[in-house]
């Protein structure tokens, strides 16, 4: 409305604020007779926003509007050892993907791309042996249930005796919202959930997804809505998988696989699918390089527990057997394992 122009945007999740009230300490607001934390956070301006006077004025995020500057000046107002615990924090979430920024610079863009702060999908080398994952969630008439819903990711890869490489992923959410005192962390946490996989993947299998019918908005001259090229572009390649209740679709140079997955407060729901990668690993090499990559969300709650399985004949040379297994409860921004399949000659050495 100001007629302002930007050369780029900043994006934080909950868990930058977070850090940052810690750093400060509480943030006083007069005008709601509240101190603002680390802990109470998240719950206060949340209420104020779905249900306080703000809400009722037609303005419910006025209270960012209050916070932001106090919290700034506080931040200006740090000693030196304060400033070295923010830059510390600061490191924690760009490791982590809570912080992501973009510039219309393309060198300053390219150079943030570079140390991970650029948010963009992972890209397979081309004609590697290579794999990829990254699983996102878009709460749509769910409330704020995120807040309170959990997930962990389970990828089990298997590659043959032809090379041919087949993936069995499960993801599994749990919603603990389920005693809060406010009704929008109760509800049913409604996501559309996207699987990006390598181009060109193939879904032999899901089971877990719902079928939701979305309206689309009429363009009328009233609500002069307007077309984004980009998601059109992207539309263009859907195709519907009526028997599994979800989509194809092509972006970001992946294939994705699309579905709703609904879970009520206090339960537990997994989204099953089975999926092959179209490249083929060329077997026969003493040793052969296997690449795989998961990009995670920014935000989530997950676990990653990821098993990959050699053909007949081979092993991993980091593990040392037939089975690599990575497993942690806090992803960083990017997985990227750089593995290696090795020829197994040890049951040549012990036949008679």
């Amino acid at each position: 409305e100001q007629k302002q122009t930007f050369d780029g945007a900043i994006a934080i999740n909950i868990h930058v604020l977070a850090s940052l009230l810690e750093v400060t300490g509480p943030i006083t607001l007069d005008d709601y007779k509240i101190a603002i934390d680390k802990e109470n956070f998240l719950k206060e301006i949340q209420r104020e926003v779905e249900s306080g006077a703000d809400n009722k004025a037609g303005e419910p995020k006025r209270i960012l509007k209050q916070l932001a500057p106090k919290l700034i000046e506080a931040l200006g107002k740090l000693g030196a050892e304060g400033k070295q615990a923010l830059l510390q924090k600061l490191g924690e979430h760009m490791s982590a993907k809570d912080i992501m920024i973009y510039m219309r610079d393309i060198e300053m863009e390219n150079y943030l791309k570079e140390i991970g702060l650029g948010g963009e999908v992972a890209r397979l080398p081309e004609g590697a042996a290579a794999d990829y994952l990254a699983v996102v969630s878009a709460n749509v008439g769910g409330g704020k249930s995120d807040a309170f819903t959990t997930q962990h990711i389970k990828l089990a890869t298997k590659i043959d005796e032809v090379g041919r490489i087949s993936n069995f992923l499960t993801i599994e959410r749990t919603h603990a919202g389920d005693t809060e005192k406010d009704w929008w962390y109760r509800v049913a946490n409604k996501s559309f959930m996207k699987i990006f996989t390598a181009l060109d993947s193939r879904l032999e299998f899901m089971k877990g997804g719902e079928a939701v019918k979305v309206l689309s908005a009429p363009h009328t001259k009233s609500n002069r809505l307007l077309t984004d090229t980009d998601l059109e572009v992207i539309e263009k390649t859907a195709l519907s998988l009526p028997s599994f209740n979800a989509e194809t679709l092509e972006e970001s140079g992946k294939t994705v696989f699309g579905t709703w997955m609904t879970v009520p407060g206090g339960a537990t729901k997994k989204l099953e699918l089975q999926y092959m990668n179209p490249a083929k690993i060329v077997l026969g090499g003493e040793s052969i390089p296997y690449l795989f990559i998961f990009d995670k969300q920014s935000g989530a709650e997950t676990s990653l527990d990821v098993l990959l399985e050699a053909p007949p004949g081979y092993i991993w040379a980091e593990s040392g057997g037939t089975v690599f297994n990575y497993v942690t409860d806090a992803p960083p921004r990017r997985v990227s394992l750089a593995l290696t399949l090795v020829k197994d000659h040890s049951a040549e050495e012990t036949q008679p």
